[in-house]
């Protein structure tokens, strides 16, 4: 079995807001917007889409091989990413610049307003040469990252029949027209936020059920509603896992891709995957920070049967 994980590592900088964006953003000000935010606390941790990816699926007992790039800060997250059984032999440093970080702030509706600075992610990554694929027992995630190497790892994916799960997040607005479609172009699965299903939508300025039509299968993630999975045979609702308490919400959706691709590599449908990434996601936001939660098999277990059917 092999595993590829594909997107950006980062040093998190996670900040609390004791308010909301609402109340400090005057609508009819937003084309002069300049608002300052008091911050309760900051809190530096290991992050990025493919950190948190592989990192979630290490605590599921499924190694996987990173592909992305860091900078020359990266030693202390090499060392952690190492003891969790992450291949990182595709992770390319340069010396030359920092680590890509990411400025999170969160109010207290969950609502986020992020920075990021790409770092060494403004150098491409490469496949390693010579890689075996066996599309029967691989399965990828092209996850935001280096945009150039979201479209050829695409590529490469799909040339040699590895199931892709594209999700393009926030990197949408940096894609053109006819690069996201062919991000899209009939991939295993592709998953979004319902914000960044929207903007695709409207970026292709095509309906749901065109896009459907070429994803063959879409999951919808929605925050603390859940999230859908939609196929040619119909739309079904996932609900949220309840964790014990919410500190954090950053890295849920990383993590609800673990637990989806858990459920995959398992042979599960996709049903039943999403509501494994459900229960995955619970865990990730109960603590603070991206890559600090653990769980057992008997914890996953547990919520999972609480679910339902």
């Amino acid at each position: 079995m092999s595993v590829y994980v594909s997107g950006s590592l980062a040093f998190d900088r996670i900040m609390d807001f004791d308010g909301y964006y609402k109340d400090q953003i005057l609508p009819e000000k937003i084309h002069t917007l300049s608002v300052s935010f008091l911050i309760q606390s900051v809190k530096e941790s290991f992050g990025g889409t493919a950190g948190n990816i592989a990192y979630n699926l290490s605590l599921l007992g499924v190694p996987s091989k990173l592909l992305s790039q860091a900078g020359k800060d990266f030693a202390e997250y090499h060392r952690w990413l190492e003891s969790k059984g992450i291949d990182l032999t595709a992770v390319h440093v340069f010396e030359s610049d920092l680590t890509a970080s990411a400025y999170i702030m969160t109010d207290k509706a969950d609502n986020q307003i992020a920075a990021f600075h790409p770092g060494a992610m403004k150098y491409r990554s490469t496949m390693p040469e010579n890689e075996e694929f066996n599309p029967e027992t691989s399965l990828a995630i092209v996850s935001p990252g280096n945009p150039e190497d979201m479209m050829e790892y695409r590529r490469v994916f799909a040339a040699n029949g590895v199931r892709v799960i594209a999700d393009p997040g926030q990197q949408i607005p940096r894609f053109s027209k006819s690069e996201l479609e062919e991000f899209l172009r009939s991939p295993y699965l592709a998953i979004f936020n319902d914000y960044e299903y929207d903007s695709v939508l409207k970026k292709l300025e095509w309906s749901a059920e065109a896009l459907l039509n070429m994803c063959r299968a879409i999951i919808v993630t929605k925050g603390e509603t859940g999230s859908v999975v939609m196929t040619s045979e119909g739309t079904t609702a996932i609900p949220v896992s309840p964790p014990n308490e919410v500190t954090d919400p950053t890295g849920a959706g990383d993590a609800y891709r673990a637990g989806l691709m858990k459920g995959i590599l398992q042979g599960w449908d996709l049903v039943a995957s999403a509501r494994l990434g459900s229960v995955v996601a619970s865990f990730a936001v109960e603590q603070n920070g991206t890559q600090v939660h653990t769980f057992t098999q008997e914890d996953i277990e547990k919520r999972y049967d609480a679910l339902g059917t």
